[in-house]
């Protein structure tokens, strides 16, 4: 009896000790299952052939154009209209493209390394700032959660996060070194973020900031690094693509339209609904800030999570401004929502302090609400065998066509049957909301309708752009092929659309 009163007592005891890390334990679980969840997830959709997101293709296109040798910044026209972005990453997409071979997978493969680097920058930043790996784990695992908010968008071929990557490395090289030769790197960093997408320039302004705020002389290393880098870009590319590298990636962006709607419900719905739990982790973070030592920068955190919310509104109220804009945010209120897991320069908090015990058991019940929220299916996020077939079938109903084709929302289809380029719908219309440029814009587009440069045209009747509408459906006729093909993934599954496929008339 005394045996079995023994072994139960050592029993309640280990049973004592282990229930309070149950937490932690099923916290560090489902988040090693959303980063394993997307890196399975993104290698069993590198290689699907067609278009996971009604854009990739066009970034197929302009770096197929690229390496065929034309210009990636030209005047606008029925047959390539560039995106408003810097080149690094179809630059980068050629590179690989030369060495893997042309289509999606070389340009999935940056967004997938990009994002594979996030996770690994933000462990390595809230493990180094708190002392406490599992909290380095749990903020990867926070950003992970957010795939299904920011529409799985972390591996498609798109620029967004690349030039994310870049603009976080550069962050914690200035956070963590205080030496004028890392600076230099991040200087570096930063100039290739900003090449990557314009967008980068919110962050790395604060960067700068914070650095000749609280890291000089070593700031004026980061700040000159900059300057020359960005300028010497600048006059270099412009020189190159005479004047048109500015058209698109300046003038064009500055005439989006505001979508008025989206002003309110970025706060009400992105921020307050699809990041609760992360925002209320990150004012927990700076709640155990106020009651600890001074180990971290809150000027750094502060001045860099900021720029990173500013990023994503000013991004998202614009037209055009996806869920992807919304990738910025996450990471800021990941990287906070780490160090709700640790106090600074006290890991494992004061003996006595009841906020030590307290504010993590509560932190880690706000993590798990937040993988609740963002829990998703991975399989249905896999583009389902009716759509390849959809696909094959469309490209055999292209291949079918004597001539050049234009398919405004699919041109990589043309293109990769040697039909000829297209431009892209949305970027079509990009450059008719600039006021000095669109009339002569329209023009050219509309003469090359009239020339009957296309053998046929496949669009969805509902998108043909007013302006060319009557002299198109004067030049050509509808058939009876359409394409069905995906336009882009949603939190339930995937959103088809099918283009009728036109024809010039005798």
């Amino acid at each position: 009896m005394r045996w079995r009163r023994a072994n139960l007592a050592k029993a309640r005891l280990r049973a004592a000790e282990f229930l309070p890390l149950l937490p932690d334990w099923v916290g560090v679980g489902a988040a090693a299952w959303f980063v394993l969840a997307f890196l399975i997830l993104s290698l069993l959709r590198l290689s699907y052939p067609f278009d996971m997101e009604w854009v990739e293709g066009a970034m197929v296109d302009q770096v197929r154009r690229l390496l065929g040798g034309h210009s990636l910044y030209a005047p606008p026209s029925l047959e390539n209209v560039p995106f408003p972005y810097t080149p690094l990453y179809l630059y980068l997409g050629a590179l690989l493209s030369r060495l893997l071979g042309e289509g999606y997978p070389p340009l999935r493969l940056i967004s997938i390394a990009s994002t594979i680097g996030c996770f690994v920058l933000l462990y390595a930043f809230v493990a180094r700032e708190t002392g406490r790996k599992v909290a380095g784990l749990l903020a990867a695992g926070a950003f992970a959660a957010t795939v299904r908010m920011n529409a799985y968008w972390f591996d498609l071929a798109r620029v967004d996060m690349l030039f994310i990557v870049l603009i976080f490395w550069a962050s914690y090289i200035v956070r963590f070194h205080a030496r004028p030769w890392p600076y230099l790197a991040a200087g570096g960093l930063i100039v290739l973020a900003v090449l990557a997408k314009q967008t980068a320039l919110g962050p790395a302004g604060a960067l700068i900031l914070y650095a000749l705020l609280d890291r000089r002389p070593a700031a004026w290393y980061l700040l000159g690094a900059t300057a020359v880098g960005l300028a010497a870009s600048l006059i270099m590319l412009n020189a190159v693509y005479g004047g048109w590298f500015w058209y698109y990636t300046v003038t064009i962006p500055a005439h989006h339209g505001l979508l008025d709607w989206r002003l309110r419900y970025f706060w009400s719905n992105d921020l307050l609904r699809s990041v609760a739990f992360l925002l209320a982790l990150a004012l927990l973070a700076i709640v155990r800030r106020l009651h600890g030592p001074a180990a971290w920068s809150g000027l750094f955190y502060g001045l860099f999570v900021a720029a990173l919310l500013v990023c994503s509104y000013l991004s998202r109220i614009k037209s055009g401004g996806a869920n992807n804009t919304l990738i910025p945010l996450h990471l800021g209120m990941a990287l906070l929502a780490g160090l709700a897991f640790g106090r600074p320069g006290a890991p494992h908090g004061d003996p006595g302090d009841e906020r030590s015990a307290i504010l993590p058991r509560f932190a880690v019940l706000l993590l798990l609400l937040h993988f609740a929220q963002g829990a998703y299916d991975p399989r249905l996020f896999l583009p389902p065998e009716e759509a390849l077939a959809d696909g094959m079938r469309a490209l055999r109903t292209l291949q079918g066509i004597e001539g050049e084709v234009w398919a405004p929302r699919y041109g990589n289809l043309a293109s990769r049957l040697g039909k000829g380029f297209g431009a892209h719908a949305s970027l079509l219309e990009d450059t008719l909301r600039e006021p000095q440029t669109a009339e002569e814009n329209r023009r050219r587009f509309l003469q090359t309708i009239q020339e009957r440069h296309y053998a046929a045209i496949a669009i969805d009747t509902r998108e043909i752009p007013n302006f060319m509408k009557s002299e198109m459906l004067a030049q050509y006729d509808p058939t009876g092929a359409k394409l069905r093909l995906i336009i882009w993934q949603n939190d339930s599954g995937w959103t088809f659309t099918e283009e009728q496929v036109y024809e010039l008339k005798p």
